[in-house]
């Protein structure tokens, strides 16, 4: 050992406590920490660790072990360390130290007790939700362009287009081929007797055979969706004509009887309707009904029908999912962690807080209850915004404009229906009262968000991020956005999952029926 540098190291310390460090720690720790103590760092000295414990063991009364990979705290290092009186782990776990032998030489040890709880409990929500509902490969699915060009991720996979692989897309296997058929179909005698000449020719005896309702269908059908329908339908679809669309449309018209829609891209306007004067029911597998003219449907006496409360549960899971996301950076730390980035540069930066975030919730209908329902377990204010206060909600707090619940929120929830009134509701003005570390999450509609005007106030740091399940030209979505890490981009798959896609189609199967039968719908849409 060097003369010179044992007289040095072995002065009683001046001014601030000395803290043994031992092992590095982090970068928003150090700083805090470096005011109050001198923090010995023996990584830094040219020194056997030895050599530089002994040099400070006079005076080195605390040891702050930042972690369960820092060097293990055992009898041997006790021992160099005669005037240590307390061991402070940042952890919670205390397994990297052998409290038997701390106990024995009088050396107090603490840890981080419940203060990481909270945090820990909302990103295991987090974690489940995103592993349930693969948010993280969807957004990477958005940000690689697929979406436009592969499809919808649908139920967390991939659809392949049908116009380039027919025959691959109609071998996947149904996951509805246990789909239970709806007892109207289930009790019908659809078929001749097995005892009957199937080739008599008189028609005194014969039953009749009792033919399928047929249903018009103006878009794609997912070959799930047409393997459930096609045993209680006979499915008229406008892509397997050859006809421009007026003229296929003519050709049915008289025989059409109801409509079916899939996903809000076909129009349900007056000019459609003109064309089918039979149409009595437009059935649509969506909870939002924008693009249904449902007064012009209420004038020439149609009904309208919608997913009602189908798809409730799984949207609110998706929407506390993405504010997990967002808020704790879970998709861009699990791409940091894929191209090998923490083994390189060491921890990726730190989101913020889930719990206790001030919540306001735009349209606290249906998904807007179950999400404040959910968040509420965080420890979460709910305030929301609604045509008229909800009686039913007495300790959330009503604002009469979203301005004013801006102003009063650390995130805003999007989950009303598009209509004139909500159009672009929210716009710079809102943004700008959300304030710099405002999250939107948009479950709802694309057109909710003046869509270029949330570009503009993301990169200028206006709001500090968004969770955007939905998109104003769907499947487009701003280039922008696909390279900024304070968003996470979804293709619209908050509603997808087998389970509600099950239940959709059997309360689609079951208004048809009830329809054809002169029943009551089971899912009216008010007209």
């Amino acid at each position: 050992m060097e003369k010179g540098i044992c007289d040095v190291t072995s002065k009683e310390p001046q001014g601030k406590p000395e803290v043994l460090l031992l092992q590095p720690l982090s970068i928003y720790f150090e700083p805090i920490l470096s005011q109050k103590f001198n923090l010995l760092k023996p990584w830094e000295s040219p020194l056997p660790l030895n050599v530089f414990l002994s040099n400070h063991a006079q005076f080195v009364q605390a040891i702050i072990a930042s972690g369960p990979n820092c060097l293990p705290i055992e009898n041997s290092l006790l021992i160099l360390l005669p005037n240590l009186g307390i061991i402070t782990a940042m952890t919670v776990g205390v397994d990297h130290i052998d409290l038997e032998a701390c106990r024995e030489k009088g050396v107090a040890v603490t840890n981080a007790g419940s203060t990481y709880s909270p945090d820990a409990a909302d990103f295991a929500v987090g974690l489940l939700v995103d592993v349930l509902r693969q948010v993280s490969m969807g957004d990477r699915f958005v940000r690689k362009g697929l979406w436009p060009v592969d499809g919808d991720g649908l139920l967390g996979s991939q659809r392949k287009s049908t116009e380039s692989h027919p025959q691959e897309h109609k071998a996947k296997k149904n996951p509805f081929q246990s789909f239970p058929r709806s007892e109207a179909f289930l009790n019908a005698d659809t078929h001749p007797s097995p005892n009957q000449n199937p080739m008599a020719t008189t028609t005194t005896n014969t039953p009749k055979i009792e033919q399928k309702p047929k249903v018009l269908v103006l878009q794609h059908i997912n070959a799930s969706f047409e393997g459930v329908l096609s045993p209680h339908f006979d499915l008229v679809k406008a892509e397997e004509s050859s006809l421009p669309l007026p003229a296929f449309l003519s050709t049915h018209c008289q025989h059409i009887k109801a409509l079916i829609t899939f996903a809000p891209i076909v129009t349900v306007d007056s000019s459609l309707l003109d064309q089918l004067p039979s149409l009595g029911l437009v059935a649509c597998t969506s909870v939002g009904f924008n693009h249904v003219d449902v007064d012009a449907c209420r004038k020439r006496g149609v009904a309208v029908t919608n997913a009602g409360e189908m798809f409730t549960p799984d949207v609110a899971d998706y929407a506390v999912g993405l504010l997990v996301d967002v808020l704790r950076r879970v998709v861009m730390a699990d791409q940091y962690v894929r191209n090998g980035s923490w083994m390189l540069k060491g921890d990726y930066p730190l989101g913020s807080k889930v719990s206790g975030k001030r919540v306001g919730i735009v349209g606290l209908g249906s998904i807007g209850s179950h999400v404040a329902k959910r968040l509420t377990a965080f420890g979460c204010p709910i305030s929301y915004f609604s045509r008229a206060p909800k009686p039913n909600y007495p300790s959330y707090t009503y604002f009469p404009n979203v301005l004013d619940l801006a102003r009063e929120s650390d995130v805003l929830i999007l989950s009303c229906a598009l209509t004139d009134e909500t159009r672009n509701i929210i716009n710079r003005d809102v943004m700008i009262a959300l304030g710099k570390d405002g999250v939107i999450i948009n479950v709802g509609r694309g057109a909710l968000i003046d869509e270029p005007e949330l570009v503009r106030c993301l990169k200028e740091g206006v709001i500090g991020g968004a969770g955007l399940d939905v998109f104003v030209n769907e499947p487009e979505v701003p280039e922008e956005l696909t390279h900024m890490e304070n968003v996470v981009l979804s293709d619209h798959r908050a509603v997808t999952t087998p389970e509600s896609f099950k239940n959709v189609l059997e309360l689609a199967i079951a208004n048809l029926d009830a329809f054809f039968s002169g029943k009551p719908l089971l899912s009216p849409v008010s007209c």
